[in-house]
This record gives C-alpha cells, sequence and structure tokens, in this order.
C-alpha cells in the first residue's frame, strides 16, 4: 500500500472544489464577471469548448438550434457571453438561425451575467454590432402583408435577474396583429426580469400592415406596479428607415389616418419604465407607457407623430393605470422637441415628483400636421391612486412654442385614473410664447390644482425671445449674459440631493443625449455647466457660461536625471 505524504493531503484539502468553466474575459466586461464563454456566428461552431475567441460556439445558450457544448452549458452568476461583432442570427431565413432566444439563467448583485460584446472581436474593416433579425425587408409603406409574420413572436426573452444585455441591434421586424397591452409581443421581453439592464442596442427596420394595431413593441415589461429595478440605457428606438419615417407634413399612412396626417408608427417601451436613461426615441408613434416609473432622465424625444391605426393615441411618455405608491417619480434632463400627438408627457405619482431641467420646444397634438394646435396634453398629472396627494415639483425646465406654450393638466386622464388631489410648487422655468401669468398655462378641468408659483419665472414672445438668442438651433439655451433668464432664478443648491439622487438639478443644462449615424446613443452637443453653490441660478434648463480647460500648474521645476 503506497503512503500519501501528510503534506499532499493537506494540500489537497486547500484546493478549490470547483473551476470556472468559461475561459478568460476581455477588460471591458462589467465587475463581477469572472469566466466567459465566446459566440461567432459566421465561424464559430457548437462544437468548440466556447471559452475563447479562436474557439468560439456559433449559438449562446437559449438559442434555436443551440447544440453540442453550447446546449449543454448551463449559464451561472458572474459568468459573460461574448458574442462577435458583425454577427448575424436569423429567425425565418438565412443562416444561422439563434431566434428566438429565450435567456432563464441569472447573475447576483455582485456577480451578474453578461451578454454583450468586446468591441475588439469583430468581422469586418470596423465595428458592427451583432444583428438579431426577423428577416423581413425594410418598407417605408403600410403592407397588405409581412413576408413573415412577428405578431406573435417575440425576438429574445430575458427571464432572470441581474442580467447585462449590451450592445445588439435589432431588426426585420413586421407584424398584421391587433393585440394591445401585455398580451402583445415586444422584440425583448422582459417581463420575467428584475435587476436587468438592456443598454446600447439599437431598435430599426420595422413595418406593419393595414390590417394591424400599431401596439408591437420593441421592449415589453411588466404591466405592474412594482419596483422591477430594470433598466433600459443608451439605447435607439429609430424609426427612420421604417414605415413612414419623414419629417414632411405631407406624409400619409394610405386609407387609416388618426386625427390627421403626418403619421408615424412604431412603439418603443410598453410596461416596464423603472429606470429609462439616455435613450434616443425618434420617428415614433409612442414612445413609452409604463406603469412603474421612477427615475426618466437624459433621454431625447423627437419627430413622433400620430399613430396610423386610429386604435392607440399616441404619446411620448405616458403611465398606464398604476403608479409605484409610496415612490417618488424623477423626470429629469429629458430633450422633447418637434412632437405632434394626443398625449406630450402624462405621468401618475404614486409619491413626489420631481421634474426639472428638461427642454421641451415645438410640441402640438397634431391635429393638423406639424405646427398644429398646442398640445392639450403637454404635461399632465394624476395621482396614483385616489387615495394618495402627491407633491410635484417643476423647476428650471424650458417650455417653447412657435404658437402658444403647451399646458399642463391637473385632472383625471381618463375613467380609469383617479383625480388630482395634490400640490405642484413651480420655480424657475423659462416659458416661450406663453402669456405673462402662471395660471394660464394650467388646467383644472373645474377643479383646484393647488399650484403655487415660487418665482424666477421668465415669461417671452417667440420674437422677443429669438432676438435674445433662444432658438430652436441651439434648444433654446441663453447666449450671452444680457439674456433674460440669466441670473433671473433662484438658487436651489440646498434643494438638489433631494431632487434626484445624483444631485443633477444642480448640473444645469440638460444632459439629453443625442444620435450618431451608427444609431448610437451620445453626449449632448450642449455640455453640462454646474449651476453654481452661491448666487442666482439661470431661469429654464441651461445655466449660461463655458466650460474651461484647468489652468497649468505653476512653479514647477526641472531636474536633469543623471546619466541622460
Amino acid at each position: 500500500m503506497v503512503k500519501t505524504p501528510i503534506f499532499l493531503l493537506i494540500l489537497a484539502s486547500l484546493a478549490p472544489v470547483a473551476f470556472a468553466a468559461g475561459g478568460s474575459c476581455p477588460a471591458s466586461v462589467p465587475a463581477g464577471v469572472t469566466s466567459c464563454y465566446y459566440a461567432d456566428a459566421a465561424s464559430g461552431s457548437d462544437s468548440n469548448p466556447g471559452t475563447s475567441e479562436s474557439s468560439p460556439w456559433q449559438h449562446l445558450p437559449g438559442m434555436t438550434d443551440c447544440t453540442g457544448l453550447c446546449a449543454s452549458t448551463t449559464p451561472a452568476a458572474g459568468e459573460g457571453f461574448i458574442v462577435k461583432g458583425g454577427s448575424t442570427w436569423h429567425e425565418s431565413t438565412g443562416s444561422p438561425v439563434g431566434l428566438p432566444w429565450s435567456w432563464t439563467w441569472s447573475g447576483t448583485a455582485n456577480s451578474p451575467v453578461y451578454i454583450g460584446v468586446d468591441a475588439s472581436w469583430f468581422s469586418g474593416s470596423a465595428w458592427g454590432r451583432p444583428v438579431l433579425t426577423q428577416d423581413n425587408p425594410l418598407s417605408t409603406v403600410l403592407l397588405s402583408s409581412c413576408t413573415y409574420d412577428d405578431s406573435t413572436k417575440e425576438a429574445v426573452t430575458l427571464s432572470g435577474s441581474y442580467i447585462d444585455f449590451d450592445n445588439f441591434e435589432f431588426t426585420g421586424k413586421c407584424w398584421s396583429g391587433q393585440t394591445d397591452g401585455p398580451s402583445s409581443p415586444g422584440t425583448v421581453d422582459i417581463r420575467s426580469a428584475t435587476y436587468t439592464t438592456v443598454e446600447h442596442s439599437y431598435f430599426h427596420g420595422w413595418s406593419s400592415t393595414t390590417s394591424s394595431y400599431d401596439s408591437n413593441y420593441m421592449i415589453v415589461g411588466t404591466a405592474a406596479n412594482t419596483a422591477t429595478h430594470n433598466a433600459i440605457s443608451y439605447d435607439v428606438f429609430d424609426g427612420s428607415d421604417a414605415m413612414h419615417g419623414t419629417t414632411t407634413a405631407s406624409n400619409q399612412c394610405g386609407s387609416k389616418t388618426f386625427n390627421g396626417p403626418p403619421c408615424q408608427s412604431g412603439f418603443a417601451i410598453y410596461g416596464d419604465g423603472y429606470d429609462l436613461d439616455h435613450n434616443v426615441f425618434r420617428y415614433l408613434s409612442n414612445g413609452i407607457i409604463g406603469n412603474n416609473y421612477y427615475t426618466v432622465h437624459d433621454n431625447l424625444f423627437e419627430y413622433m407623430w400620430n399613430s396610423y391605426d386610429g386604435y392607440n393615441h399616441p404619446n411620448v411618455v405616458e403611465s398606464g393605470t398604476q403608479a409605484l405608491v409610496g415612490s417618488p417619480v424623477y423626470f429629469y434632463n429629458n430633450v422633447i422637441e418637434n412632437t405632434h400627438m394626443n398625449v406630450g408627457v402624462w405621468l401618475m405619482y404614486g409619491g413626489a415628483g420631481y421634474v426639472f431641467n428638461n427642454d421641451w420646444y415645438y410640441n402640438d397634438d397634431g391635429a393638423s400636421g406639424v405646427g398644429g394646435s398646442p398640445n392639450i396634453n403637454c404635461f399632465m398629472m394624476s395621482p396614483g391612486t385616489s387615495s394618495t396627494s402627491p407633491t410635484i415639483y417643476i423647476y428650471n425646465n424650458t417650455f417653447a412654442a412657435d404658437d402658444t406654450v403647451c399646458q399642463f393638466n391637473f385632472y383625471a386622464g381618463n375613467s380609469a385614473t383617479p383625480a388630482w388631489s395634490g400640490a405642484a410648487h413651480f420655480e424657475n422655468n423659462h416659458f416661450i410664447g406663453a402669456a405673462t401669468a402662471l395660471s394660464t398655462l394650467i388646467d383644472c378641468q373645474g377643479g383646484s390644482c393647488n399650484t403655487s408659483d415660487g418665482g424666477g419665472e421668465v415669461y417671452q414672445t417667440v420674437s422677443v425671445a429669438n432676438g435674445q438668442g433662444y432658438t430652436a438651433a441651439n434648444m433654446y439655451a441663453p447666449t450671452a449674459t444680457g439674456n433674460a433668464t440669466v441670473g433671473a432664478g433662484t438658487n436651489l443648491t440646498s434643494e438638489c440631493t433631494t431632487f434626484s439622487p445624483d444631485s443633477a438639478l444642480c448640473s444645469g443644462t440638460t444632459g439629453s443625449v443625442k444620435e450618431a449615424a451608427s444609431g448610437t446613443a451620445v453626449a449632448p452637443a450642449i455640455p453640462a455647466i454646474a449651476r453654481p453653490v452661491t448666487g442666482a441660478w439661470n431661469t429654464g434648463a441651461f445655466q449660461f457660461g463655458t466650460k474651461t480647460a484647468p489652468s497649468p500648474p505653476t512653479g514647477l521645476t526641472g531636474t536633469v536625471k543623471p546619466g541622460l
């Protein structure tokens, strides 16, 4: 009998019982992701180890047609799944098939699951997102039928917690169905997800038929008023290559119109609005209908027009019939411009509401096309339930119009929502195209709005504002120290931590993103300028000033290194 030395037994007892099965990860993965698998649609094989970019799978777990080691691998917390840039998976035609893709595995708070990319690993001469296509050709007209009907299909379903889904391109969707609300499908389904992020993704190239309702979503989430902690961040929803993505008033939608031309199509998000930040929404008929808003910030909403179907009224941001009772809602640093639809921003509040640093301009109700009558629901407020009486703070916003500034409506949105019963405080807002009193901009539907004006408001006609340099070309920001809003506001430094966890009220200029040509959400053209700690603030969403480079250090001396 061979005896094992005692020190070897000790070493064996100290050895870990298991090792991570994946390979090493690129430096760009989130913290807590320690081992990775790789997939390349063009040259990968599901019989490969999948643990490096040189031996990738062809699919990832949960994809249609995932076989071999891909199918036998159970994803775990702390693992990354890296997709080669430029890879394409199909749903209805072409190869390889990968859709629908059902992801059912979770991470943890400290060890998330990452499904995304390594920007240095791609096919071709330049980086491009991996593409998930439902294979319908692009169309800018309403169709009689879809080549491949996606009315009941979803491209990706994310079920689980602590998932980071990053940098995918979605295209080729077509629908003919007439479903609506929670029963309608989405390109990405996060209804059963929590603590999950969908980010840096690009949704475009959709189409629909003359028989359809405009209610097949790009992202669909929970219909309940629950704190999912899901985030939709740095995504682009752009219909400029889909349906009726033009800016001309003559654009028609066949035989179907709603409230007159022009019209669009496309519905970005339904259900989950818990955290919406740094997204671009453009050439759509519906931005968001959510039931659990917590924070909506740094988003761009533009060129959003009436729906074609005569069934769904269009919305920029709308609440459903519920709200997170007891929870605040933060709506800030958003740009809402060139929207022509029935509902602008309608939020329901289960707790306090903080609305600040937003920039509204050229928005109307679309009744007569572009440049129609003022948007009757530019900003609309309702409590979360009949028993809640929230307090809303509307501070440091810019509201501009080419005719008459939009109204603020404090009342029940419909028969399913309660009447307003809270208080609303206004301060430091810039109204262009408005009368000279806040009361003329408020509609209480015969009741009491309980509004108060804390001061610092600036009212200007369009011609006076334009004469001072407030124009659409600079998003109605001040251009000189003599402009009416410069130094006209109250200093609210002491309230910044209350208004949002990131103290964005003090950051001044709205931080809304814009879209790059590649469908990527990027930093704003107008940089943020912090508001002063002491002294008067500017009125409106913008703090005037210039950002300068720090001064070079002084008093430096040079030392010659020996031997040089």
